[in-house]
Protein backbone atom coordinates (compact mmCIF):
# COMPACT_ATOMS: atom_id res chain seq x y z
CA UNK A 1 0.00 0.00 0.00
CA UNK A 2 0.85 3.20 -1.09
CA UNK A 3 -0.11 6.40 1.21
CA UNK A 4 -1.31 9.53 -0.77
CA UNK A 5 -1.69 12.87 1.53
CA UNK A 6 -4.89 14.99 -0.29
CA UNK A 7 -5.24 18.79 1.23
CA UNK A 8 -9.15 19.13 1.33
CA UNK A 9 -9.50 23.03 2.31
CA UNK A 10 -6.51 22.49 5.42
CA UNK A 11 -7.29 18.94 6.10
CA UNK A 12 -4.94 16.18 5.71
CA UNK A 13 -6.42 13.25 4.61
CA UNK A 14 -4.50 9.88 3.78
CA UNK A 15 -5.54 7.56 1.41
CA UNK A 16 -4.42 4.13 0.94
CA UNK A 17 -4.07 2.93 -2.37
CA UNK A 18 -2.97 -0.65 -3.53
CA UNK A 19 0.03 -0.57 -6.10
CA UNK A 20 -0.11 -3.38 -8.82
CA UNK A 21 2.94 -3.91 -10.45
CA UNK A 22 3.45 -6.17 -13.22
CA UNK A 23 6.10 -8.35 -13.95
CA UNK A 24 8.45 -7.03 -15.83
CA UNK A 25 8.54 -8.42 -19.30
CA UNK A 26 12.03 -10.48 -18.61
CA UNK A 27 10.64 -12.16 -15.84
CA UNK A 28 6.99 -12.88 -17.90
CA UNK A 29 9.67 -14.08 -20.93
CA UNK A 30 11.35 -16.84 -18.40
CA UNK A 31 8.08 -17.91 -16.70
CA UNK A 32 6.40 -18.27 -20.19
CA UNK A 33 9.68 -20.19 -21.94
CA UNK A 34 9.82 -22.40 -19.38
CA UNK A 35 5.93 -23.69 -20.04
CA UNK A 36 6.79 -23.97 -23.35
CA UNK A 37 10.23 -26.11 -22.71
CA UNK A 38 7.61 -28.13 -20.13
CA UNK A 39 5.05 -28.55 -22.89
CA UNK A 40 6.77 -28.81 -26.36
CA UNK A 41 9.88 -31.30 -23.89
CA UNK A 42 12.19 -29.37 -25.57
CA UNK A 43 15.28 -27.39 -23.37
CA UNK A 44 16.32 -26.08 -26.71
CA UNK A 45 13.99 -23.73 -27.33
CA UNK A 46 14.59 -19.49 -27.52
CA UNK A 47 12.64 -16.49 -26.44
CA UNK A 48 12.03 -16.01 -30.74
CA UNK A 49 11.49 -19.21 -31.53
CA UNK A 50 8.51 -19.72 -33.95
CA UNK A 51 6.12 -22.64 -31.83
CA UNK A 52 4.86 -23.95 -35.21
CA UNK A 53 8.81 -24.01 -37.32
CA UNK A 54 9.72 -25.91 -34.24
CA UNK A 55 7.59 -28.52 -34.55
CA UNK A 56 4.12 -27.27 -31.93
CA UNK A 57 1.12 -28.06 -33.08
CA UNK A 58 -2.55 -26.35 -32.10
CA UNK A 59 -2.93 -29.22 -29.37
CA UNK A 60 0.08 -28.17 -28.06
CA UNK A 61 -0.58 -24.23 -27.95
CA UNK A 62 -3.92 -25.34 -26.42
CA UNK A 63 -1.70 -26.89 -23.40
CA UNK A 64 0.36 -23.83 -23.65
CA UNK A 65 -2.50 -21.65 -23.38
CA UNK A 66 -4.12 -23.35 -20.45
CA UNK A 67 -0.77 -23.83 -18.75
CA UNK A 68 -0.02 -19.65 -18.89
CA UNK A 69 -3.33 -19.28 -17.48
CA UNK A 70 -2.95 -21.44 -14.66
CA UNK A 71 0.74 -20.08 -13.56
CA UNK A 72 0.24 -16.47 -14.37
CA UNK A 73 -3.43 -15.59 -13.88
CA UNK A 74 -3.55 -14.22 -17.35
CA UNK A 75 -6.05 -14.60 -19.42
CA UNK A 76 -4.84 -16.78 -22.22
CA UNK A 77 -6.24 -18.80 -24.88
CA UNK A 78 -4.74 -20.71 -27.62
CA UNK A 79 -5.52 -18.29 -30.56
CA UNK A 80 -3.70 -15.84 -28.68
CA UNK A 81 -0.63 -18.65 -28.33
CA UNK A 82 -0.71 -18.60 -32.48
CA UNK A 83 -1.06 -15.69 -33.13
CA UNK A 84 2.05 -14.45 -31.06
CA UNK A 85 3.96 -17.33 -32.40
CA UNK A 86 6.92 -17.08 -30.05
CA UNK A 87 7.23 -16.58 -26.63
CA UNK A 88 8.66 -12.96 -26.43
CA UNK A 89 5.63 -11.96 -28.37
CA UNK A 90 3.22 -13.95 -26.21
CA UNK A 91 4.67 -11.76 -23.34
CA UNK A 92 4.59 -8.75 -24.79
CA UNK A 93 0.60 -9.50 -25.54
CA UNK A 94 0.16 -10.64 -22.13
CA UNK A 95 1.80 -7.84 -20.83
CA UNK A 96 -0.55 -5.65 -22.57
CA UNK A 97 -3.21 -7.12 -20.34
Amino acid sequence: YCPANIADGGISVVIKRKIMKAPDTFTLQTRILSIWKQVLNNENISLDDDLIAIGGQSIDALKIANECQRQLGKPVNMVRVLRSRTVSGLAKSLSQT
